[in-house]
């Protein structure tokens, strides 16, 4: 089987196009072209990934979500959609973190998402949001994690009956 070169300064002109809804469909088409012409899931994978990461990098998430969707193993999706939130907590864009957790297979990187969110909601100010987020969490170590930045942020803050309550809630097995 023949290999194919990764080349980034081929996937980078998707990231120097100007953008409008037309430009979007075309570079949409080409890195589809390009995504199907390798034949390796393992070298498809980082493929994908690595367009996704440009193409939400440059204002294009929800395509990008598209691209990772396109990944038939769990375990890869699962990393793929992690390091997709990785970006996204970096520029604190929660709405987009929980979309993207919900999409993730694996329970493990969906409550270290979900932490992530939680945490942002926190510097924000958005408890409520927070408290519901953290109650979604799969995993008692990440939601016991998340109850507990709650809690101490509220406390921080003089909400301390709050905190008190919120502290309550954190599970003790894990």
């Amino acid at each position: 089987m023949e290999s194919k070169e990764f080349d980034d300064d081929k996937i980078k002109i998707i990231s120097m196009t100007p953008k409008s809804e037309k430009s979007d469909k075309i570079v949409m088409q080409i890195v589809e072209e390009f995504i199907n012409s390798f034949p390796d899931d393992r070298y498809k994978f980082r493929v994908l990934l690595k367009v996704a990461e440009l193409i939400c990098k440059n204002g294009l998430c929800n395509e990008a979500f598209l691209i990772l969707d396109k990944i038939p193993d769990s375990y890869y999706k699962s990393s793929a959609l992690y390091k997709m939130a990785d970006i996204l907590y970096r520029n604190k864009e929660h709405d987009r973190l929980i979309q993207i957790a919900e999409k993730i297979p694996d329970d493990y990187k969906k409550s270290e998402v979900l932490l992530k969110v939680v945490e942002l909601l926190c510097e924000s100010g958005k408890y409520d949001e927070a408290i519901n987020i953290a109650e979604k969490i799969p995993d008692n170590y990440y939601k016991s994690e998340a109850l507990f930045k709650i809690a101490e942020t509220l406390s921080n803050k003089g909400y301390y009956d709050k905190a008190v309550e919120i502290a309550e809630k954190i599970p003790d097995n894990f």
